[in-house]
């Protein structure tokens, strides 16, 4: 197993009733490790062979099987309800931050996890992937989507993707160490223009979600204090990489002093965003040794295989 799954595992028995959305060809859970997974995704597993075939990041033949097509339709309304409070865990990789309404999701899986259940997360830092120009998604983004019941991504956020998206190096997703030569993933502020005019009805892949793990952070902290969701942070890791990882659970969330914590989160993202470490404040939630462990041991290998990498260019351009 590798750490970035060992990280989103930890805590889970072999015998857990998973379910993993949108997997793809790179599940975190999959059958073929010995895990009791069911998966979801918006196309049946030979649509989304025929849609990936010219895709070279994508090899069709690792595409799991799909148990369960939403057809564009709620999580809970396709998903039987024998499996309604159910599951031991939702892992969700590198989906959320696409999905237009993210109080109808988060409402979802709650009715579909038991009393102890996880809903897993890997998410991607805004300041070391296409979104670093974007602006923060907050709270009020959220509240909105949920109002207008949004199942494709709004005109705004369909303008951001084209017009603000960039790339470093070539690379949509970078790490903190590296230096960074950005270039727009478009070169035509046109085409931006009119993805915001397109009146056609149909899903346009987007981001919907710019965080970092505190930003986020605060947007569960204040949708769970207006009621909105009742899922909760057990843990979050520092960014690792250009990603963070979530897991919430249905534990009972402290909502006293609200508006201190809420303050502390601000100038934390103040200070991150600046360097201003007058600012920040130690705020980060406890997490188990275990995990903190594997997180440490998974920087480490990040670390050593970029000092390794440093080692080499050096010599070779010494030759």
């Amino acid at each position: 197993m590798n750490d970035r799954k060992s990280i989103m595992l930890a805590g889970l028995h072999a015998g857990a009733k998973i379910l993993e959305v949108g997997p793809l060809a790179s599940p975190i859970a999959p059958h073929s490790e010995g895990w009791n997974t069911y998966s979801i995704d918006h196309m049946s597993t030979a649509e989304l062979k025929v849609k990936y075939q010219e895709d070279p990041h994508i090899n069709i033949d690792n595409i799991v099987n799909v148990d369960f097509v939403t057809n564009n339709k709620q999580i809970t309304d396709i998903i039987p309800k024998e499996h309604h409070l159910t599951f031991d865990a939702c892992i969700a990789s590198h989906v959320i931050e696409h999905i237009p309404d993210f109080i109808s999701f988060i409402s979802q899986v709650e009715k579909l996890l038991n009393n102890e259940g996880k809903l897993i997360l890997a998410i991607p830092d805004k300041r070391f992937c296409f979104d670093i120009f974007k602006p923060y998604t907050l709270t009020s983004d959220i509240l909105d989507s949920f109002y207008q019941k949004r199942s494709i991504h709004s005109s705004k956020t369909r303008f951001e993707q084209v017009a603000y998206s960039v790339t470093s190096n070539g690379k949509v997703a970078w790490d903190l160490h590296e230096n960074r030569r950005f270039a727009f993933t478009s070169s035509s502020l046109v085409s931006a223009e009119q993805s915001f005019n397109n009146n056609d009805q149909t899903y346009q892949d987007c981001h919907a979600l710019y965080c970092t793990p505190e930003s986020f952070r605060l947007i569960i902290l204040e949708l769970n204090a207006l009621k909105y969701i009742s899922l909760n942070i057990q843990s979050i890791s520092d960014t690792i990489g250009f990603e963070f990882f979530v897991t919430l659970t249905k534990q009972i969330e402290d909502n006293q002093n609200i508006n201190l914590k809420r303050l502390e989160l601000l100038e934390n993202i103040y200070a991150l965003d600046t360097n201003n470490e007058k600012y920040k404040k130690n705020v980060m939630p406890s997490t188990s040794i275990k995990y903190q462990i594997k997180i440490l041991k998974y920087t480490l290998i990040k670390l050593i295989k970029l000092i390794t990498k440093r080692v080499s260019d050096e010599i070779s351009s010494r030759r």
